[in-house]
Formats: structure tokens, sequence, C-alpha cells
């Protein structure tokens, strides 16, 4: 499943890079590229600030787990899962995350080095 997902966000992430090329060489009027230019820069620009802030989290999240996993006053309930079932879960989900919050820099970044070039060239 986690493979699945690095696929949609693989592909979404090419589809989004590749309108922008093909959009951005077919105009040929300097002022509506530059206007579709700016348009998908504000779009990325956002998402790109959108993927470094959940990367700010999942450190955090880290964090509390290597605090949690060192911490010898835990209280401890009757839950379904043992403290260490959980600390697997929560290492896994994040893991993930990050990877899927990186694939989102890396083609957000290309995306933005496209339009700029676009742009000033």
């Amino acid at each position: 499943m986690i493979l699945a997902t690095y696929i949609y966000r693989t592909g979404t992430n090419f589809l989004l890079l590749t309108a922008t090329h093909l959009s951005l060489n077919r105009l040929d009027q300097y002022a509506h590229r530059a206007t579709l230019a700016a348009t998908i820069l504000s779009y990325a620009a956002m998402r790109f600030l959108t993927a470094l802030r959940s990367l700010s989290f999942l450190r955090k999240i880290e964090q509390l787990e290597h605090e949690c996993r060192h911490s010898e006053h835990v209280v401890r309930r009757r839950t379904k899962f043992s403290r260490p079932q959980l600390l697997a879960m929560v290492r896994s989900t994040r893991k993930s995350s990050e990877t899927i919050a990186y694939i989102d820099c890396l083609f957000l970044a290309f995306v933005i080095v496209l339009c700029l070039s676009k742009v000033l060239l």
C-alpha cells in the first residue's frame, strides 16, 4: 500500500511538471507566459511550503517518539496494542509521510525552477 502511495504521489507530481512545461512552451507572448508562470509558481510555492511544514511537524513527532522510547514514566493502560507495537506503527507512518513530503519537495522545486527559467529567459 505504501508503494502505491509513492507511485501515486510521484505520478501526480510528474504530471504537474509535464503540464507546466508543455503549457509554458506553447505560449508565444511573453505577457501570457509570465502570467501563467506566476500563477503556477504561486501554487507550487504554497505546496512547497506546506511540504516543508509537514516535514517540521514530522521531526517533532520523531522527537516525541524518541522521548517516549527512553522514558520510564509512561502511563501504562490496557490497550489493544502493546507499547512497542504502537511505536513501530508511529515510526512506519512517520517515515512514509517523510518520504512523501520529500517527493513533493523535489518535484515542486523542479516546477519552481522551470517557471522561473521561462519567465527570466
